[in-house]
């Protein structure tokens, strides 16, 4: 049966208090346990790394949903603003049992720039990053050439 929370770790608190919208999802995510046979998806490149091997603050993005093109992870997953230039796509496989927080992206600030639906996301909490296998890594074909994003600059601008 999932179950709802409504926050996010604040370490003042006495009690976890968790802020979803503050990690990127538009409303509170649901929480699942994997049945084992699910692949995730992780796009990243620039500052985002492939995984953060323990040094994540609270976790891990992922997607069900394998994206084509680097427009495609942008409009899915709204991560540019972030400084994910998703040069590149990971599959992985998730061990049975494993808390998955699965949600609708918050679009942020970039709608206007690539006019994006927001896709789902599946966050995954730090402490569960051993949970994965590791499947392949390839690179996701661009198709914004001469479109970089320098994190907390002018989001979306073109170096030509």
């Amino acid at each position: 049966m999932p179950i709802n929370m409504t926050a996010y770790k604040d370490p003042k608190a006495k009690h976890p208090v968790y802020y979803w919208q503050a990690l990127g999802f538009l409303h509170c995510p649901t929480r699942e346990l994997a049945k084992g046979h699910e692949q995730l998806y992780r796009s990243w490149g620039g500052t985002s790394r492939e995984l953060s091997e323990g040094k994540a603050r609270d976790g891990q993005f992922f997607s069900f949903h394998k994206p084509r093109t680097r427009s495609e992870a942008e409009k899915l997953f709204s991560v540019m603003e972030y400084g994910n230039q998703m040069l590149w796509v990971t599959e992985f496989r998730v061990k049975p049992e494993t808390p998955l927080w699965i949600g609708q992206v918050d679009p942020g600030d970039n709608t206007k720039f690539v006019g994006n639906i927001p896709g789902s996301q599946v966050f995954l909490e730090r402490e569960m990053e051993n949970s994965l296998s590791r499947v392949r890594c390839d690179r996701i074909p661009n198709d914004m050439p001469g479109v970089w994003v320098i994190p907390n600059f002018d989001r979306g601008q073109r170096n030509d």
